[in-house]
């Protein structure tokens, strides 16, 4: 009796290659990574492991307790003091990878650990704070009189 094929999971696609992997995924389910760097572990927690990261044409998912870049050494010997800081990784790869290298970091984008959804509503819109009476801005050249 022969058996029907099984389906592919979800997150391959139809040539083989993966949609996503546990920190990342891909931008365009057309477009595939082109580079990947050295498996590298961003935090020194046991629930985290060492992955190979995409370069290009995905959004990497950068966990709450990474404090180390996956993409260089620049952070590797920041002082434990302070840590985790992954706004701190997150500021790094934007400045010293995408912004000076934008050629070969083509596409990527970087996320908060969670879940690979748009932030439309951030934490910080979501909480309400009373505003602060802004001072009046003058015109230079406008003649005020007392």
């Amino acid at each position: 009796m022969a058996s029907k094929p099984q389906d592919s999971p979800s997150w391959i696609t139809e040539d083989g290659s993966p949609l996503c992997g546990f920190y990342w995924m891909r931008i365009d389910p057309k477009v595939q990574p082109n580079y990947w760097v050295q498996p590298k572990k961003l935090c020194e927690c046991w629930e985290h492991f060492p992955t190979q990261w995409p370069v290009d044409h995905v959004m990497i998912q950068i966990p709450a307790c990474a404090f180390r870049c996956p993409y260089c050494t620049a952070l590797d010997n920041v002082e434990k003091e302070g840590r985790p800081c992954p706004v701190r990784v997150k500021r790094h790869i934007n400045a010293a990878h995408i912004r000076r290298q934008r050629d070969f970091y083509m596409g990527l984008q970087i996320s908060f650990s969670g879940c690979f959804q748009s932030n439309a509503i951030s934490t910080r819109s979501a909480v309400k704070r009373k505003s602060r009476p802004r001072a009046h801005i003058y015109n230079v050249h406008e003649n005020r009189s007392p």
